[in-house]
């Protein structure tokens, strides 16, 4: 028992050494395909925390921002920050974005991911709309971050100008408060459709082509990564492209994957007569195993060189700023 102990702490080491090879080899002081040095942001977030905050810590000198995923919806449409962020004192001296998600966290039934309707209930009622901006940027005042990061996923193709109009108006706001403003964008996204606002930041997430509802497969590829980059370039006048860690592994007798951790996926390894494949399409790692119950697992992961092929593919196409998904025990 003692030495897999030792194994462990030997495993979270390296990983801890892995992420710091791949953002390091992210900052490239001299960028032949752009002239200027990458830019690397990441998010932490409020269900691990502890674990974000210490690796921030480990990595702030390769670091240019962090987003603080924790700001969610109650039953009544009201935004509010996770407990566990608000007991942190997040001493972190990078620019600190404020990320809100459409999620609705009630006190008696479970939670409603990226929901539809709610953003539906605020753009169509300007009174609600304008106590939603109010509340935003008391949030990221009241709790001194630099800027607001919008993550609403799952938006009617119906609501997309006024969405476009809601970026517009919080933006000014924010700016005249002297915060910055980011808005996360699917990879489906319509954004080549329309006249984003030029004056903010975008995080395009070049990410879940295989996850959740999938079979197999990485969670992007070499053709995947080009052909958004290309259309977040031509669209998007501030990009950022975010690329996401771990993996996922497929139980044969289950419709939908678990995420893993790069632990998970080391301990997997460590315990398990493990062959591992890289995927030439894709970079990423891949392998079989099975479990005690004799049932087959897929796993797909990335790695330091997984994240550098995705990165460089992205660059190929004139894209020098990244987000990594995310920090806190996830390498």
């Amino acid at each position: 028992m003692k030495s897999k102990k030792i194994i462990y702490l030997g495993i979270a080491l390296i990983s801890i050494l892995l992420i710091s090879a791949i953002i390091k080899s992210m900052l490239i002081k001299e960028d032949k395909n752009n002239d200027k040095n990458d830019d690397i942001s990441a998010w932490i977030v409020d269900w691990c925390i502890d674990d974000g905050i210490k690796e921030v810590n480990s990595l702030e000198s390769n670091l240019n921002s962090i987003q603080v995923f924790g700001a969610y919806f109650n039953d009544k449409d009201e935004v509010f920050i996770a407990e566990d962020i608000l007991n942190k004192d997040l001493n972190i001296q990078k620019d600190l974005y404020l990320t809100v998600v459409n999620d609705i966290i009630y006190e008696n039934k479970k939670p409603v991911q990226k929901d539809t309707e709610l953003i539906s209930r605020i753009l169509s009622d300007d009174e609600k709309r304008n106590k939603h901006i109010n509340e935003l940027i008391d949030l990221v005042n009241k709790y001194e971050f630099d800027g607001l990061e919008l993550d609403y996923e799952k938006i009617d193709s119906n609501l997309w100008d006024e969405y476009i109009l809601f970026i517009d108006d919080l933006g000014q706001l924010l700016s005249k408060n002297n915060k910055k403003l980011r808005v996360v964008l699917e990879p489906s996204s319509p954004f080549d459709e329309f006249d984003m606002p030029s004056e903010y930041e975008y995080v395009v997430m070049a990410y879940n082509l295989y996850g959740y509802g999938t079979g197999p497969g990485p969670k992007a590829d070499k053709s995947f990564i080009k052909t958004l980059s290309k259309k977040s370039v031509s669209n998007l006048e501030n990009v950022r492209i975010a690329f996401s860690l771990g993996g996922f592994d497929w139980n044969e007798n289950e419709e939908s994957p678990k995420a893993l951790t790069k632990p998970d996926i080391d301990k997997i390894i460590t315990e398990c007569n493990i062959n591992i494949n890289r995927d030439e399409k894709s970079g990423a790692n891949y392998f079989y195993y099975y479990d005690l119950d004799n049932v087959k697992h897929t796993v797909w992961y990335s790695d330091e060189e997984t994240i550098k092929t995705w990165m460089d593919t992205s660059k190929e196409e004139g894209v020098n700023k990244f987000a990594l998904w995310r920090l806190g025990n996830s390498f």
